[in-house]
């Protein structure tokens, strides 16, 4: 899990901990990474990942119901 807190935000720590995480994972010999990433996240979660070169690959639906 990655969270910058927003007082941070905008100075490209989430892009670096990103790309830092995924040179990690590349030397430890992974080939592929993936993210589940909340498209209603006002934060630019979803733009983050993109600018890093994630694709979207498929959709979840979430059913939920308040008690």
């Amino acid at each position: 899990m990655l969270g910058v807190l927003s007082d941070y935000r905008h100075r490209q720590i989430g892009p670096a901990l990103l790309a830092a995480a995924m040179r990690a994972y590349a030397a430890d010999g992974m080939e592929y990474a993936a993210a589940g990433v909340d498209t209603d996240n006002p934060s630019g979660a979803v733009d983050l990942y993109e600018s890093l070169g994630y694709v979207p690959t498929r959709g979840t639906i979430l059913y939920a119901l308040d008690v």
